[in-house]
């Protein structure tokens, strides 16, 4: 075997890893925003780490596919896009998460571990709409459904997701039967995005 068909062995079996770490990363991400105590920083960290790992999966390939230079840069990867401010003496726990729209945005207000510091997540109007779209859909088909059946087939980023179901409980829209699972209320889910949509405060 030639020295080059045995790094392109060995760069395969990096390549391999990374994905399972990176696939690994993703499930701890979604596991983390489950249930009532979503821990949303950890999730970010998590997604962020798992995006990093698949940079670094790719540029493993393109260097045994032979490329000169990885065309993949990871630092140009960014976690999803979020606003922190810090404000003096602590918040009560029970006033957050808070969402109200801005703009065509959706946009839900955090509280930090430190009690103090809020941060800030964005849905646009036009991944909003995507997701209602399939939660109405999973509601008139199915008595339960999760997350992950909800992002399937999407292409909005899965906190995305995440924070709009977390929203139509808030909102008693739906209800979560047990850990992970979703279902519509007995009077059912409302089909109309604008509907639901009118409904949050509008800054």
């Amino acid at each position: 075997m030639s020295e080059t068909a045995k790094l392109n062995q060995e760069l395969s079996k990096i390549a391999r890893t990374l994905n399972d770490v990176r696939e690994t990363l993703f499930e701890c991400s979604r596991e983390s925003v489950k249930g009532e105590d979503s821990e949303w920083h950890k999730a970010e960290a998590l997604f962020s780490l798992a995006k990093s790992v698949d940079g670094l999966r790719r540029q493993t390939l393109l260097l045994m596919n032979g490329a000169a230079e990885s065309r993949v840069a990871v630092g140009a990867i960014s976690p999803p896009k979020g606003k922190v401010s810090a404000k003096a003496g602590k918040k009560n726990k029970k006033d957050y998460p808070h969402y109200r729209v801005r703009g065509r945005s959706l946009i839900k207000t955090g509280l930090g571990r430190d009690e103090k510091t809020e941060y800030e997540h964005i849905v646009p109007r036009s991944e909003f709409e995507k997701v209602i779209a399939k939660v109405a859909a999973l509601a008139t088909s199915r008595k339960e459904f999760t997350a992950e059946a909800v992002q399937e087939n999407l292409d909005c980023p899965m906190y995305q997701t995440y924070m709009v179901l977390a929203l139509l409980r808030q909102m008693d829209l739906l209800e979560m039967p047990r850990r992970g699972s979703y279902q519509a209320p007995a009077n059912g889910f409302p089909s109309s995005p604008d509907a639901i949509w009118d409904q949050v405060h509008h800054a």
